[in-house]
């Protein structure tokens, strides 16, 4: 009887929480990239966001601006899900933003 109670009284437990539980949704925050591979964040409110094919484009909290901050796309070869390419970027410690 008591192994009863304690069935039922973890299963009361078990929906409870499953009731509690908040939705969740995503929502693309920014769109338009080719095969973005790395983000760096200069502490300035600033994103760049590194794609493999060897651009480097900023996003400034709202949009993605038009013009990249590097474009070395002419020397960057690359394979899609391949280790090719350019793949990721650092700031100097002293980096004026």
């Amino acid at each position: 009887m008591k192994k009863n109670y304690t069935i039922l009284l973890a299963l009361f437990f078990l929906f409870i929480k499953t009731i509690a539980q908040p939705t969740i949704g995503f929502q693309p925050l920014i769109t338009g990239l080719s095969v973005p591979v790395d983000i760096v964040a200069p502490g300035d409110g600033r994103l760049f966001i590194v794609e493999q094919n060897g651009k480097i484009k900023v996003w400034n909290g709202t949009s993605v601006l038009a013009t990249p901050f590097l474009d070395a796309s002419a020397i960057a070869t690359y394979d899609v899900g391949g280790e090719r390419g350019l793949l990721s970027m650092a700031f100097h410690p002293n980096y004026a933003t």
